[in-house]
């Protein structure tokens, strides 16, 4: 399957490596062929691929998504990725998420640490206290949404291609990457960054 995923999506990579010291499982990182790092597709703008970390659990490829928050959210009203206590991961009103590496997520979150519009601005005045949230989807929903087949193609849409590559945003259903995705249970890890 990875050989499939990797010649359909224009990734190139080598070998499995064993378990991820942070996560757990054997992963390969694909890389997007330099002759065409991008793709368009019909009535999509231009995808700019990412780096992809790809990690085998059992026998399913996962790919890991990220999402950087100004800071853990209080409640499931606001944007967040939560897990409930039987390990299932929700994507509660995330308008803006990161496939595959974490490289714009760890940018949300600097930007958090350094630009004080983001507190002075806010309701509670609150000094940031960014944290990275990261999770695995199927690897047949990263290349949907790649690819904007189906509902994917619907409700999201690549941005932010400035700074790095795979940052994909909803196109205005605050639900739709709860709806679209299944995560994989007890996926769910944090990352919390202090300024």
């Amino acid at each position: 399957m990875i050989n499939d995923f990797a010649k359909a999506n224009n990734y190139t990579y080598k070998k499995f490596y064993p378990p991820h010291e942070l996560f757990g499982h054997s992963f390969i990182t694909l890389y997007p062929l330099k002759e065409n790092p991008t793709k368009k597709t019909h009535m999509r703008e231009t995808v700019h691929r990412p780096t992809l970390d790809i990690e085998l659990v059992g026998r399913k490829l996962y790919a890991r998504c990220y999402l950087g928050l100004y800071a853990p959210a209080e409640s499931s009203s606001h944007k967040d990725v939560t897990a409930g206590e039987s390990g299932k991961v929700h994507l509660n009103h995330v308008n803006q998420m990161n496939l595959g590496n974490p490289f714009k997520a760890m940018l949300w979150a600097e930007d958090y640490l350094v630009n004080t519009s983001h507190y002075q601005n806010s309701s509670d005045k609150e000094a940031p206290h960014p944290v990275v949230r990261s999770f695995l989807v199927p690897l047949e929903q990263a290349s949907a949404l790649l690819n904007g087949e189906g509902e994917f193609g619907e409700k999201t849409r690549p941005v932010d291609q400035d700074r790095a590559s795979g940052q994909f945003s909803n196109k205005g259903d605050p639900n739709a990457y709860d709806d679209l995705f299944t995560p994989l249970d007890n996926s769910l890890v944090s990352f919390f960054l202090f300024g």
